[in-house]
């Protein structure tokens, strides 16, 4: 009896799971749709974003190497810089973001770096095709993100002014603690008078990093946070009274990331140790309509404890989830195999051309080797949000 008994408790605990997967594999998987793939840049880029640099209506695509800024355009597949922007004191960039700081309608630059192992972020201006140092030596990393009102709004967050588009971005901050990377709050900020200025903490789960969380609103006015932080289980969390409660989590490990520099722990009592600190890519939330979507980097990473195992990522795509009343999210769409880690991405927007999405991908051997190129990959939008 007390077999019988223990036999159909196993039951209802994996029976359930069954039907789920069953239900998983009955979900069709489509190709998101490749448009167009630049000619190999000679160099290892390690961020994209976009600005408009001769305010003519048309943005530039702007990149960032480990020792310097490029702006320029792509014309016939390949780059060609317009400019370019040097790091100061030998800082090397990670993150790269565009976002008008004081109110001329002209996109600055802000790039987050490290120096000698620690934080050393930085804020140009573009003037004639030069580039002035705002500020630099900040020590904190920053992000941009992008919201609409409603999403503002349930984030409280403070905002001069909407765009066109009815979309606004917000500058982000996250110190470094004494004894490890991306702790602390992450806090909205503002360039004032020569200084970044705290404007309110936000409120996240605990132990959220800068670069491992994205805010998504669902149709019904609900806020959730999406974390994916390395290559994990990506999760969604919902605050319920004073906490953040799981509500969802990926049937399988996404994320990764290959962009990694050098960094220092401070312990107690003086004493630093090296270590290596690693900027995540964040998920992508699309919305069309009534449709909602999250767009994440997937890459095989290493096995860990091997002896004489070099780190090293052997494969790599982007996925597509949809929303789904019953499962949350449900894995909708992948692409093809990419011929190298995806280091950074952008959506790109246009009024003659279907949003598309850029993916920066390093190729040509193991992501370590000095030779190493860098290419754009465009995937057409409309084939994952329609």
């Amino acid at each position: 009896m007390k077999r019988l008994i223990i036999v159909l408790f196993l039951f209802m605990l994996v029976f359930p799971c069954i039907l789920l997967q069953a239900k998983n594999k009955e979900q069709p998987i489509s190709r998101l749709d490749y448009l167009w793939g630049s000619k190999k840049i000679e160099n290892r880029i390690w961020a994209i974003d976009s600005l408009d640099l001769e305010q003519d209506g048309i943005d530039e695509v702007v990149f960032a190497t480990r020792d310097e800024i490029q702006i320029g355009n792509f014309l016939k597949k390949k780059f060609k810089s317009k400019m370019s922007c040097a790091l100061p004191s030998n800082s090397k960039a990670a993150k790269l973001y565009s976002m008008d700081l004081d109110d001329d309608k002209r996109d600055e630059i802000i790039v987050t770096a490290i120096l000698d192992g620690y934080p050393y972020s930085v804020i140009y201006k573009l003037n004639k095709k030069k580039c002035d140092v705002l500020k630099s030596g900040i020590p904190s990393s920053l992000r941009v993100i992008e919201v609409d009102k409603a999403l503002a709004e349930k984030m409280a967050l403070s905002i001069k002014e909407y765009s066109e588009s009815g979309k606004a971005k917000v500058l982000l901050s996250q110190l470094w603690s004494s004894e490890n990377f991306f702790t602390g709050n992450v806090e909205q900020v503002a360039f004032q008078d020569g200084k970044i200025k705290k404007i309110k903490k936000l409120k996240l789960p605990w132990n959220t990093k800068i670069y491992g969380f994205t805010p998504i609103i669902f149709d019904d006015d609900r806020l959730e946070i999406v974390i994916q932080t390395g290559h994990e289980k990506m999760t969604m969390r919902e605050l319920k009274g004073k906490k953040f409660k799981r509500t969802w989590r990926s049937p399988r490990k996404v994320g990764g990331s290959a962009n990694f520099l050098p960094a220092t722990q401070r312990r107690v009592l003086g004493s630093e140790t090296s270590q290596i600190v690693v900027f995540d890519l964040p998920p992508i939330s699309v919305r069309k309509d009534k449709a909602l979507g999250l767009l994440v980097v997937n890459q095989t990473m290493p096995v860990y404890g091997i002896v004489g195992r070099k780190p090293y990522i052997s494969a790599a795509s982007v996925l597509g989830f949809k929303s789904d009343e019953v499962l949350g999210f449900v894995e909708k769409i992948n692409s093809v195999d990419l011929p190298g880690p995806v280091i950074d991405w952008m959506i790109v927007t246009s009024k003659d051309v279907p949003p598309q999405l850029y993916v920066l991908v390093q190729e040509g051997g193991s992501f370590l080797a000095k030779d190493t190129t860098s290419m754009i990959i465009a995937f057409d939008l409309n084939s994952f949000i329609e």
